[in-house]
């Protein structure tokens, strides 16, 4: 396998998770072909080429925050 630090572009699998540092959103990627101990955090703007992938991550994990049951009430 090639070294992740090249300067080439790699192959986005899948998003795994979002999180701001500062003022910057940063996801954990997925690279196609590596296993997950390769994820890494990648800052937004970095990921240019794969915007339709972060559109399609944002949109499911809203969805799954939407249909979460609320916490039972102990009265």
């Amino acid at each position: 396998m090639a070294d992740l630090e090249d300067d080439d572009e790699w192959e986005v699998e899948e998003i795994k998770e979002e999180k701001r540092i500062k003022r910057s959103n940063y996801f954990l990627v997925k690279w196609a072909g590596w296993p997950s101990e390769y994820n890494q955090w990648v800052p937004e703007e970095d990921l240019e080429n794969v915007r339709d992938t972060i559109k399609d991550f944002r949109k499911a994990k809203s969805k799954k925050t939407k249909t979460k049951q609320p916490p039972k009430s102990s009265h």
